[in-house]
């Protein structure tokens, strides 16, 4: 066991951790589960990322390619003032705005996807930020609806004045899943080094030393630490969220989580020189 746990410490990579690449380590040093509906779910939901963000890479260069292309066409319609301009631009326009929809109801969906696999964030507060990429993205759709049936510039300016008014709405919803997703992530690296912790009160209970001891109260101490400012980090987080200004949270995510980050650091670097004490 004492060799297994050095093993997953040393591949706990602080100051940055994401979910996928603990759960890969976990995979290496424990045997392969029972695979059960929860498990299989899962993996669907893996695969559902997997697809998203292939499909949103895809879109996003398709976007940044006709918004070039809607760039060139006004730039000809403010030379030439031609019926064939006109149209161009208005084709071109139409194309831009709905690839722009379409981006954001798939990245949209990519992150209510990661949210829902998270397995950090806090049920509660998982189900609102969810809600309210729902709500985001059903206005996208009717507003991608819409779009591909304009027929000219009136209705072009009128939807595009639409969008830009929902812009704050669309940078807070980003705001909450992005915070959320990486709060949780944190509180997953620290759920599993507490395990560790766990584990190692066993090798632990066959020795007393004092010195040994102090290194313990001194790993446990640092425990405590994380936890109390992730539970304050959450519910500062939490409370933003429900007052639409998580914006203002992730405007100082590094002074906001900066202090997990050392804490995981310094937690990991304990629990390591504890086991090589043992």
């Amino acid at each position: 066991m004492k060799k297994k746990l050095l093993i997953f410490l040393s591949l706990l990579g602080l100051p940055f951790l994401i979910a996928g690449s603990l759960s890969s380590v976990m995979a290496q040093q424990v045997p392969e589960p029972v695979r059960n509906e929860e498990v299989v779910a899962r993996e669907r939901l893996e695969g559902e990322i997997e697809e998203l963000q292939t499909t949103y890479r895809g879109q996003l260069t398709e976007y940044r390619d006709a918004d070039k292309e809607f760039g060139i066409a006004k730039d000809q319609y403010h030379k030439l003032q031609t019926l064939a301009s006109i149209n161009k631009v208005s084709e071109a326009a139409r194309k831009v705005f709905a690839l722009r929809d379409q981006v954001l109801i798939t990245y949209l969906e990519l992150q209510r996807s990661r949210i829902i696999a998270s397995e950090g964030i806090e049920l509660s507060l998982k189900e609102l930020v969810v809600k309210r990429i729902e709500v985001e993205g059903r206005w996208l759709v009717d507003h991608k609806q819409r779009v591909e049936k304009m027929q000219d510039r009136s209705q072009f300016n009128s939807l595009a004045d639409e969008f830009t008014e929902k812009s704050d709405d669309f940078e807070e919803a980003s705001d909450q899943a992005a915070m959320i997703l990486s709060l949780g992530d944190l509180q997953d690296v620290y759920d599993r080094l507490v395990l560790v912790r766990k584990d190692i009160f066993d090798i632990e209970a066959q020795s007393s030393s004092s010195d040994r001891t102090r290194s313990s109260k001194e790993t446990d101490r640092m425990i405590t630490e994380v936890q109390a400012v992730l539970e304050k980090t959450w519910i500062d987080l939490g409370n933003n969220i429900k007052k639409d200004k998580a914006s203002s949270f992730s405007s100082n995510k590094v002074k906001n989580l900066d202090p997990i980050y050392s804490g995981l650091n310094k937690t990991t670097s304990f629990l390591r020189e504890l086991l090589r004490e043992l």
